[in-house]
This record gives structure tokens, C-alpha cells and sequence, in this order.
């Protein structure tokens, strides 16, 4: 079984084209889920992602 990619909240922006601050207020807004693995540190599950771009792309 393949283990799903995790991306940090600079990779959503550069994939995404929002600054750091966007992907952060999207994180907190709870618009893009994502995880702590420590204090002050998250990760976005590719799912997660997949699911915000089309979000995203609806709009």
C-alpha cells in the first residue's frame, strides 16, 4: 500500500500560487484540513489538497 504525500505550508503555496499567509488563513478557516505534527508545524494530505483545489476551482 502506497503511503499518501504530505506536503508543508509552503509547498500548498507554490503548488496553489498563494502566498504563505492565504494557505494559513485557509488552514485556520478550516477551508483546507490539515494536521499538526509539532507545535507550530502542519502538513496537508495530497487528499486534502485534491479536495481544496477543486474547492477552489468551482469558484
Amino acid at each position: 500500500m502506497k503511503e499518501e504525500l504530505n506536503y508543508t505550508i509552503d509547498q500548498v503555496a507554490q503548488i496553489m500560487g498563494f502566498s504563505k499567509g492565504s494557505v494559513e488563513c485557509f488552514m485556520i478557516s478550516g477551508i483546507l484540513k490539515s494536521q499538526e505534527v509539532s507545535p507550530g508545524d502542519y502538513r496537508v494530505k495530497q487528499s486534502d489538497l485534491d479536495e481544496f483545489k477543486d474547492r477552489v476551482n468551482k469558484n
